[in-house]
């Protein structure tokens, strides 16, 4: 009898561990050591070699079609804001799991159900702010150059991402810009543009030529006034 109770009991435990090897990674009574590994599961599963200290580009692919959105979605932005990333197209492991803690997501399904959170980090004044002054130097270290300043293009693809849906006047700055004889536009002009499309308004009703704009902005305002003019008359 007691040998039997001791089989009973072996057997009971057998049960009890395989309902734990049961639980999924979304499952909520998991542990916070359990997150982290399923975070690094994650990881591994998106990089070609197993226990890799980083992805890139191709990486970056599995990643975004594993969340179902494209590179260029904003919520990738929001994400590399988190992560601490200082490479446009890489994520190490620790910083991976850096971003994933923040946003508090241990697998894709659970980064999906978070997808409009996450883009409303940029509804934000000041963590929009945040993530705005982070792109500048994120976007330049696609640039792969010593230079200072962004060049134009990489300005206006990181600027569509983060103004362009929130500001009406973004296309006309845009086609204003891509006339302008600068080839660059450096961290001044970059951080002044954000706040400039919040406080001027859509009519320049609040714009003020003695403010400390840059120069580009002010004449922005120049050539929007006459072009707008020609147009009337």
């Amino acid at each position: 009898m007691a040998k039997r109770k001791k089989v009973l009991t072996a057997q009971s435990t057998k049960r009890k561990v395989s309902k734990r090897k049961e639980k999924t990674l979304d499952d909520p009574t998991i542990t916070a050591s359990s997150f982290d590994e399923a975070v690094q599961f994650w990881f591994d599963s998106i990089c070609d070699t197993k226990g890799a200290s980083s992805f890139g580009v191709d990486g970056v692919m599995k990643f975004c079609e594993g969340i179902n959105i494209t590179p260029e979605d904003e919520v990738m932005l929001v994400f590399s804001f988190y992560c601490g990333c200082d490479q446009m197209g890489m994520f190490t492991r620790e910083q991976f799991a850096k971003g994933m803690k923040s946003l508090s997501c241990r697998s894709p399904s659970e980064f999906q159900q978070r997808l409009g959170e996450i883009r409303s980090c940029m509804d934000d004044k000041k963590e929009l702010k945040a993530i705005h002054r982070f792109a500048y130097d994120f976007a330049k270290s696609a640039m792969m150059t010593t230079q200072k300043s962004l060049d134009k293009q990489t300005a206006i693809s990181m600027l569509t991402i983060i103004i362009k849906k929130r500001w009406s006047l973004f296309n006309d700055f845009i086609t204003f810009y891509k006339k302008h004889s600068s080839k660059i536009m450096n961290k001044d002009q970059w951080m002044s543009l954000l706040e400039f499309s919040t406080v001027v308004g859509d009519d320049f009703s609040k714009y003020d030529e003695d403010s400390a704009w840059p120069v580009l902005l002010d004449e922005f305002v120049e050539w929007y006034q006459d072009d707008h003019a020609e147009k009337h008359n």
